[in-house]
């Protein structure tokens, strides 16, 4: 992934191209949103291997399902301009997935605050 992103750094369109501080940030959020990602994927793939929650099964969901919208967005711009119709289709899809992504992270989240505020009010009626 992060490959192909210093690649495009590159070279666009098969023309070398002075860097823009527009392109640079595109190519920076990529893999700024990679690194991230697979950091909390990495760290909920081993806290669901010991705990076995739902919680991080679905913070890992949330995390693919990102990993994925943010590449697919990137490669969508860094093609030539498409016509106003699919441009806008393509936005709307983008909004739609970027929407259900939030959606199952705040679930995820909740789900395993929820779980701690449940093993910590265990631990204080132990000491009361």
């Amino acid at each position: 992934m992060i490959s192909v992103a210093v690649a495009q750094l590159l070279v666009v369109r098969r023309h070398y191209t002075f860097m823009t501080i527009a392109l640079f940030l595109r190519h920076a959020e990529l893999v700024v949103t990679v690194c991230t990602n697979l950091a909390v994927i990495i760290a909920s793939i081993i806290a669901y291997r010991r705990t076995k929650l739902l919680a991080f099964a679905i913070i890992i969901l949330a995390g693919i399902l990102t990993l994925t919208l943010s590449t697919i967005a990137h490669i969508h711009y860094a093609q030539p301009t498409m016509s106003r119709d699919d441009e806008r289709v393509f936005y709307e899809f983008y909004r739609v997935g970027y929407i259900i992504i939030s959606l199952i992270a705040v679930t995820g989240s909740l789900m395993l605050i929820r779980q701690f505020l449940i093993l910590f009010a265990r631990k204080d009626d132990h000491v009361a």
